[in-house]
């Protein structure tokens, strides 16, 4: 029997996401993976997605 892999952990302030899960979700846009197929592959939810391809940026500035 086989399970789904599990999302990657979230850590730092207000539980973001770490700086290697943003990398890699560019990464496979850049690559040309739509964002529903990066959201289903990764487990991170497809909101977080869409905001992280708009912005292009892999760490959050305030």
């Amino acid at each position: 029997m086989t399970s789904e892999p599990s999302p990657p952990q979230r850590n730092g302030p207000r539980s973001e996401w770490s700086l290697p899960e943003r990398a890699r979700v560019l990464a496979l846009y850049e690559a040309g993976w739509s964002k529903k197929v990066i959201a289903k592959h990764s487990g991170i939810g497809h909101t977080n997605i869409i905001y992280w391809c708009r912005s292009g940026r892999t760490r959050r500035v305030h």
